[in-house]
Protein backbone atom coordinates (compact mmCIF):
# COMPACT_ATOMS: atom_id res chain seq x y z
CA UNK A 1 0.00 0.00 0.00
CA UNK A 2 1.42 3.37 -1.01
CA UNK A 3 1.65 6.04 1.68
CA UNK A 4 1.08 9.76 1.27
CA UNK A 5 2.92 11.79 3.92
CA UNK A 6 1.36 15.21 4.31
CA UNK A 7 2.83 18.22 6.09
CA UNK A 8 0.28 20.80 7.26
CA UNK A 9 0.83 24.26 8.72
CA UNK A 10 1.13 23.74 12.49
CA UNK A 11 4.42 23.11 14.26
CA UNK A 12 5.09 19.38 14.07
CA UNK A 13 8.52 19.31 15.73
CA UNK A 14 11.07 16.76 14.62
CA UNK A 15 9.69 14.31 12.09
CA UNK A 16 11.30 11.31 10.44
CA UNK A 17 9.57 9.27 7.77
CA UNK A 18 10.31 5.95 6.10
CA UNK A 19 9.59 6.57 2.45
CA UNK A 20 9.28 3.43 0.33
CA UNK A 21 8.99 3.10 -3.42
CA UNK A 22 5.76 4.68 -4.61
CA UNK A 23 5.26 6.78 -1.47
CA UNK A 24 4.87 10.52 -1.89
CA UNK A 25 5.28 13.63 0.27
CA UNK A 26 2.80 16.48 -0.06
CA UNK A 27 3.32 19.85 1.63
CA UNK A 28 0.31 22.11 2.26
CA UNK A 29 1.01 25.85 2.23
CA UNK A 30 3.03 26.58 5.41
CA UNK A 31 3.59 22.83 5.69
CA UNK A 32 6.27 23.37 3.03
CA UNK A 33 8.35 25.09 5.73
CA UNK A 34 7.76 22.16 8.12
CA UNK A 35 8.95 19.64 5.54
CA UNK A 36 12.04 21.63 4.59
CA UNK A 37 13.03 22.23 8.21
CA UNK A 38 12.91 18.47 8.75
CA UNK A 39 15.14 17.89 5.72
CA UNK A 40 12.32 16.24 3.79
CA UNK A 41 11.88 17.03 0.11
CA UNK A 42 8.23 17.30 -0.95
CA UNK A 43 7.13 15.74 -4.21
CA UNK A 44 4.08 18.00 -4.41
CA UNK A 45 3.36 21.42 -2.87
CA UNK A 46 -0.27 22.56 -2.76
CA UNK A 47 -2.04 25.58 -1.33
CA UNK A 48 -3.32 29.08 -1.72
CA UNK A 49 -0.18 30.15 0.20
CA UNK A 50 -1.99 32.61 2.47
CA UNK A 51 -0.12 31.10 5.44
CA UNK A 52 3.29 30.76 3.82
CA UNK A 53 2.77 34.27 2.37
CA UNK A 54 4.83 33.42 -0.70
CA UNK A 55 4.81 30.84 -3.45
CA UNK A 56 7.76 28.44 -2.98
CA UNK A 57 10.51 28.85 -5.53
CA UNK A 58 10.73 25.87 -7.82
CA UNK A 59 13.32 26.96 -10.37
CA UNK A 60 14.75 23.45 -10.80
CA UNK A 61 11.39 21.75 -10.98
CA UNK A 62 12.12 19.85 -7.75
CA UNK A 63 8.43 19.40 -6.99
CA UNK A 64 5.02 19.62 -8.58
CA UNK A 65 3.40 22.92 -7.64
CA UNK A 66 -0.40 23.12 -7.42
CA UNK A 67 -1.74 26.59 -6.68
CA UNK A 68 -5.23 26.92 -5.22
CA UNK A 69 -7.63 29.83 -4.96
CA UNK A 70 -8.29 31.37 -1.56
CA UNK A 71 -11.99 31.20 -2.49
CA UNK A 72 -12.82 27.50 -2.46
CA UNK A 73 -15.22 25.10 -0.76
CA UNK A 74 -12.36 22.94 0.50
CA UNK A 75 -9.27 23.13 2.70
CA UNK A 76 -5.68 22.84 1.52
CA UNK A 77 -5.34 19.66 3.56
CA UNK A 78 -8.43 18.04 2.10
CA UNK A 79 -7.15 18.88 -1.38
CA UNK A 80 -3.78 17.34 -0.49
CA UNK A 81 -5.48 14.10 0.55
CA UNK A 82 -7.46 14.01 -2.69
CA UNK A 83 -4.18 14.55 -4.56
CA UNK A 84 -2.72 11.51 -2.79
CA UNK A 85 -5.80 9.50 -3.70
CA UNK A 86 -5.31 10.40 -7.36
CA UNK A 87 -1.73 9.10 -7.08
CA UNK A 88 -3.00 5.74 -5.82
CA UNK A 89 -2.21 6.10 -2.13
CA UNK A 90 -4.20 4.07 0.38
CA UNK A 91 -2.55 5.32 3.57
CA UNK A 92 -2.24 8.94 4.71
CA UNK A 93 0.03 10.16 7.51
CA UNK A 94 -0.53 13.82 8.31
CA UNK A 95 1.75 16.00 10.45
CA UNK A 96 0.99 19.47 11.81
CA UNK A 97 -2.80 19.30 11.58
CA UNK A 98 -4.02 19.33 15.20
CA UNK A 99 -4.59 22.29 17.52
CA UNK A 100 -3.64 25.85 16.71
CA UNK A 101 -5.83 28.96 16.74
CA UNK A 102 -8.26 27.76 14.07
CA UNK A 103 -10.36 25.01 15.62
CA UNK A 104 -12.59 24.98 12.56
CA UNK A 105 -9.60 23.62 10.64
CA UNK A 106 -9.04 20.94 13.29
CA UNK A 107 -12.71 19.96 13.01
CA UNK A 108 -12.35 19.80 9.24
CA UNK A 109 -9.26 17.60 9.60
CA UNK A 110 -11.22 15.16 11.78
CA UNK A 111 -13.85 15.07 9.05
CA UNK A 112 -11.09 14.09 6.61
CA UNK A 113 -10.32 11.10 8.86
CA UNK A 114 -13.95 10.01 8.80
CA UNK A 115 -14.23 10.43 5.05
CA UNK A 116 -11.11 8.35 4.39
CA UNK A 117 -12.26 5.62 6.77
CA UNK A 118 -15.55 5.34 4.87
CA UNK A 119 -13.53 4.89 1.67
CA UNK A 120 -11.58 2.04 3.27
CA UNK A 121 -8.32 3.98 3.54
CA UNK A 122 -5.96 4.41 6.47
CA UNK A 123 -5.48 7.96 7.69
CA UNK A 124 -3.60 9.21 10.75
CA UNK A 125 -3.24 12.69 12.20
CA UNK A 126 0.09 12.51 14.02
CA UNK A 127 1.00 14.90 16.83
CA UNK A 128 4.29 14.09 18.52
CA UNK A 129 3.96 10.69 20.17
CA UNK A 130 0.22 10.32 19.64
CA UNK A 131 -2.20 9.94 16.77
CA UNK A 132 -5.87 10.12 15.85
CA UNK A 133 -7.40 7.84 13.25
CA UNK A 134 -10.83 6.57 12.25
CA UNK A 135 -12.33 3.20 11.42
CA UNK A 136 -15.59 2.60 9.59
CA UNK A 137 -17.36 -0.78 9.50
CA UNK A 138 -14.09 -2.48 10.33
CA UNK A 139 -11.33 -3.03 12.82
CA UNK A 140 -8.10 -1.47 14.05
CA UNK A 141 -5.45 -3.64 15.68
CA UNK A 142 -2.72 -2.42 18.03
CA UNK A 143 0.68 -3.95 18.76
CA UNK A 144 1.49 -5.16 22.26
CA UNK A 145 4.41 -2.69 22.15
CA UNK A 146 2.11 0.29 22.60
CA UNK A 147 1.89 1.95 26.01
CA UNK A 148 -0.30 4.69 27.38
CA UNK A 149 -3.82 5.81 26.58
CA UNK A 150 -6.42 4.91 23.97
CA UNK A 151 -9.81 6.55 23.68
CA UNK A 152 -12.63 6.67 21.15
CA UNK A 153 -15.88 8.40 20.33
CA UNK A 154 -18.55 7.66 17.78
CA UNK A 155 -18.37 9.84 14.67
CA UNK A 156 -21.74 8.47 13.58
CA UNK A 157 -24.99 9.27 15.39
CA UNK A 158 -24.82 5.66 16.55
CA UNK A 159 -21.97 3.22 16.02
CA UNK A 160 -23.29 -0.31 16.35
CA UNK A 161 -21.50 -3.42 17.57
CA UNK A 162 -18.43 -1.79 19.12
CA UNK A 163 -15.95 -4.18 20.74
CA UNK A 164 -12.72 -3.31 22.59
CA UNK A 165 -10.39 -6.22 23.35
CA UNK A 166 -7.00 -6.49 25.05
CA UNK A 167 -7.19 -3.19 26.96
CA UNK A 168 -7.50 -2.46 30.65
CA UNK A 169 -11.23 -1.94 30.07
CA UNK A 170 -13.12 -4.02 27.53
CA UNK A 171 -16.57 -3.89 25.97
CA UNK A 172 -18.36 -6.39 23.77
CA UNK A 173 -20.81 -5.64 20.96
CA UNK A 174 -22.02 -2.31 22.38
CA UNK A 175 -23.87 0.46 20.56
CA UNK A 176 -22.33 3.89 21.17
CA UNK A 177 -24.05 7.20 20.51
CA UNK A 178 -22.06 10.24 19.40
CA UNK A 179 -22.61 11.82 22.83
CA UNK A 180 -21.18 8.81 24.67
CA UNK A 181 -17.91 9.79 26.41
CA UNK A 182 -17.25 6.80 28.67
CA UNK A 183 -14.90 5.19 26.13
CA UNK A 184 -12.02 7.60 26.70
CA UNK A 185 -8.94 7.06 28.92
CA UNK A 186 -8.57 3.35 28.25
CA UNK A 187 -5.09 1.85 28.67
CA UNK A 188 -2.76 -0.42 26.74
CA UNK A 189 -1.56 -3.26 28.99
CA UNK A 190 1.15 -5.01 26.99
CA UNK A 191 -1.21 -7.20 24.95
CA UNK A 192 -2.31 -7.20 21.33
CA UNK A 193 -5.52 -5.20 21.35
CA UNK A 194 -8.22 -4.17 18.93
CA UNK A 195 -11.28 -2.01 18.39
CA UNK A 196 -14.02 -3.16 16.04
CA UNK A 197 -17.23 -1.50 14.85
CA UNK A 198 -19.81 -3.41 12.84
CA UNK A 199 -21.82 -0.44 11.56
CA UNK A 200 -20.62 3.13 11.94
CA UNK A 201 -17.50 5.24 12.18
CA UNK A 202 -15.28 5.74 15.23
CA UNK A 203 -12.65 8.38 15.92
CA UNK A 204 -9.79 6.79 17.84
CA UNK A 205 -6.99 8.50 19.76
CA UNK A 206 -3.93 6.59 20.94
CA UNK A 207 -0.48 7.26 22.31
CA UNK A 208 2.52 5.83 20.51
CA UNK A 209 3.88 5.26 17.03
CA UNK A 210 1.12 5.14 14.40
CA UNK A 211 3.07 2.35 12.65
CA UNK A 212 2.09 0.02 15.50
CA UNK A 213 -1.59 0.27 14.54
CA UNK A 214 -3.22 -1.14 11.42
CA UNK A 215 -6.70 -0.81 10.05
CA UNK A 216 -8.48 -3.89 8.75
CA UNK A 217 -11.55 -3.77 6.54
CA UNK A 218 -13.99 -6.61 7.06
Amino acid sequence: MKTCFIFAALDCGKVQIEKNEGDIVVACDLGYKNAVENGIKPDIVVGDFDSLETVPENGNGDFELIGLSVFKADTDLSFAVKTGEERGCGRFVIFGALGGKRWDHTMANLCVLGAEAKKGRECFLVDGNSAITAVSNGKIEFSEKLEGTMGLVSFSDVSKGVTEKGFLYTIEDRDLESTHIMTVSNQFIGRKSSVEVKDGTLLIYFEGDYRLAGLCRQ
